[in-house]
């Protein structure tokens, strides 16, 4: 029952990372809809993306931003469930 409680939790590292053109974000599955945040390395928000609750992975479109390293972090309602940090090249 722990393992399973854990895995439930557990946001994985996007891939391929570094992105170029679309990258995949695992997630963990959920009862309702989640939200992936995703921001630059200065901290700005860049974009918000609404993630259905049945869906364990997120495709995640690199094409429209710039080269560097980005961080998303993942929400189930209100509640952060977790973040990671990316790299998008051209």
């Amino acid at each position: 029952q722990y393992d399973a409680a854990i895995s439930s939790l557990f946001i994985g590292q996007n891939y391929p990372n570094p992105a170029a053109g679309t990258t995949t974000i695992p997630l963990p599955s959920a009862a309702r809809e989640r939200s992936i945040l995703l921001f630059d390395i200065t901290g700005r928000l860049i974009s918000s993306h609404q993630v259905a609750p049945a869906a364990t992975n997120y495709q995640l479109s690199t094409s429209e931003l710039r080269p560097g390293m980005y961080y998303y972090q993942v929400f189930d309602g209100a509640e952060f469930i977790g973040g990671r940090s990316m790299q998008v090249l051209r």
